[in-house]
């Protein structure tokens, strides 16, 4: 069952590499940049629920909004600001007209190539889950980040001498100065390498055993870490406890079978490891306000549904 609803997800989703252009094989040295509002126009401005598997996205607007759907979460975004969509991750973008920027794609094979293994997972923390940063009270960043998009869209549009190094290296300095805008933001996240790669065995851990409904202390004991430390570099990174870590992760599952599939709750339940589905019925109402059954029925009726516009 679990299976058949993840197909569900894949199938109901278009998988895309650029936005209306179908990904039918992974290229692993892919890397593209174009302008908003040239693509969102081409597409009135709306584009509806898709993904990038194997493909990193940072979208850039200098000016404009958006209403934008992430995983079955909406949030506007106003212009000057930057996304970060990790590979796989469901997305939905209503423009207002007229909205300017840049939307810059990279294969994650080549996200990486040459990066060694301690910058590596400083700047994964990008890839843990989709960010949302504000940069309009920050006008020395944004003129640095205008900059490197002027310069990766020159080198993208010219044949120049070591033009794929050059974007690589352009995509990793813009990553890096989002990287640091997340410091910024907030003052309790520690740019602690030790940490950083503690916290990424731990995301791996949670996507491999999520379903399993493994508890912090397995998990910790796992990575050869005391419970409590776990839960440091968990609030140190992301804020949050090891536990709501966890639990995020299955609610993001959650979500997206809800929105993405049309599978029974009780099945989506036995899936996500719960042998009794009023517990996951319970679960999920305690963390989003919303029984499983509401929730679904909210996100079909919405403008932005993934049910009404694929």
């Amino acid at each position: 069952m679990e299976k058949e609803a993840i197909q569900q997800i894949f199938d109901n989703v278009p998988n895309y590499y650029i936005y209306g252009e179908k990904n039918n094989y992974d290229d692993p040295e892919f890397i593209h940049v174009e302008r908003i509002r040239v693509s969102a126009r081409l597409h009135k401005w709306t584009m509806k629920p898709h993904q990038h598997r194997h493909y990193f996205q940072i979208i850039f607007y200098s000016a404009g909004s958006s209403i934008v759907e992430i995983d079955g979460n909406q949030e506007t975004a106003v212009g000057p600001v930057a996304i970060t969509i990790p590979p796989s991750c469901i997305h939905s973008f209503r423009f207002q007209p007229n909205t300017n920027g840049y939307a810059l794609t990279i294969a994650e094979s080549l996200l990486f190539e040459k990066v060694d293994t301690q910058n590596r997972d400083l700047l994964k923390l990008l890839l843990a889950r989709a960010h949302i940063l504000r940069l309009d009270d920050d006008p020395d960043l944004l003129d640095e980040i205008k900059f490197i998009l002027k310069i990766f869209d020159k080198e993208f549009n010219s044949p120049e001498l070591g033009r794929m190094l050059m974007m690589q290296l352009l995509f990793h300095a813009l990553m890096l100065l989002l990287r640091r805008r997340l410091i910024k933001i907030d003052e309790e996240l520690v740019p602690d390498n030790v940490n950083a790669h503690s916290y990424n065995r731990f995301r791996k851990l949670v996507e491999e055993h999520f379903k399993e409904h493994w508890q912090v202390h397995e998990y910790a004991s796992r990575l050869g870490l005391a419970e409590r430390h776990l839960n440091r570099i968990c609030h140190a990174i992301e804020d949050k406890s090891a536990i709501e870590v966890i639990h995020g992760r299955v609610l993001l599952e959650a979500k997206r079978q809800l929105i993405y599939t049309t599978s029974p709750i009780a099945s989506l339940a036995f899936g996500l490891g719960y042998r009794d589905p009023a517990y996951f019925s319970r679960f999920f109402k305690k963390n989003t306000g919303l029984t499983p059954g509401k929730y679904r029925y909210d996100h079909n009726k919405s403008d932005v549904s993934p049910y009404r516009t694929i």
